[in-house]
């Protein structure tokens, strides 16, 4: 998947992207936005986007995931082979550690990704403060490049801020 992220001057021509987009089969649940006004995003039927959209949460979860079970994994492997204070660790016991490699590796990247807002939604913080609203559209492969196209030729106002893979 990727997410679309356009730079919209009002919350008017937000509704009316997220209307369009809506016809072009994008679900409601696809479509976030980030303004100042949550008041305004609220009272026109559109989606605030949530901490999962706004910070680095998801990509640090991952990160944290995949080297704690690397690290859980290696300690688990280390201590059964070399058995250290004479202690012998069973087969068991290197997927314990594996298991408490990944709840700490998750555990202490949530907490720093929770803090580490999305770069381009801190790219766009200055324009969101000046009353611009973020739209994110998340989208499936090669459909970002034409709706984006279509939404700059019917919405001239409207600045694709950027595209990730999400």
């Amino acid at each position: 998947m990727r997410r679309l992220f356009l730079l919209v001057p009002d919350i008017s021509t937000t509704k009316r992207i997220a209307e369009h987009v809506k016809t072009n089969g994008i679900s409601e649940g696809h479509i976030h936005v980030v303004g100042k006004s949550a008041l305004a995003i609220e009272h026109l039927h559109l989606h605030q986007a949530n901490i999962l959209q706004t910070t680095n949460l998801p990509h640090a979860l991952m990160r944290g995931g995949l080297l704690g079970l690397l690290i859980g994994t290696l300690a688990g492997i280390i201590l059964a082979t070399l058995a250290p204070w004479g202690v012998t660790i069973p087969a068991a016991g290197i997927v314990v550690f594996t298991l408490v490699g990944i709840i700490l590796g998750l555990w202490i990247s949530g907490l720093v990704g929770i803090g580490v807002q999305n770069p381009i939604v801190e790219q766009a913080e200055s324009s969101i403060r000046e009353g611009k609203y973020l739209m994110m559209i998340d989208l499936e492969n090669g459909q970002e490049e034409p709706l984006a196209g279509e939404i700059l030729q019917r919405f001239p106002l409207a600045q694709v801020a950027s595209t990730t893979v999400h």
